[in-house]
């Protein structure tokens, strides 16, 4: 898969699916998470707190993709319940093609 798709299918699998073990398959052991709620320093870290509160609930459209060497920004609108508000993901990618940084950016005041 090329970094657009892997981007793309994180979403999908997070978003449509929840399959966890297709999700960490997608991640680098040593990936790196931040957002304006959490930080993770690791795989295992970050799909402990996945599986512990799950994504339930949750819509998204993407409305931008970019896109170079080494990563992906995805930008999408972002929908539960009545909270809507556009966010963007940043996925960074090593030398194996697994994710192994993503940021996580949107306006926390929303929630």
């Amino acid at each position: 898969m090329t970094k657009l798709e892997i981007a793309l299918t994180f979403l999908q699998v997070f978003y449509e699916k929840w399959k966890p073990g297709e999700l960490s398959k997608l991640l680098s052991r040593n990936l790196q998470f931040s957002g304006p709620f959490a930080d993770y320093q690791s795989a295992p870290e970050y799909m402990t707190a996945l599986i512990a509160d799950p994504p339930a609930g949750m819509t998204y459209e993407i409305t931008d993709i970019f896109e170079n060497e080494n990563a992906v920004c995805v930008i999408y609108q972002f929908s539960k319940g009545a909270i809507e508000c556009p966010m963007c993901q940043i996925f960074e990618f090593d030398d194996e093609n697994k994710i192994c940084k993503i940021k996580l950016i949107f306006d926390a005041t929303q929630f």
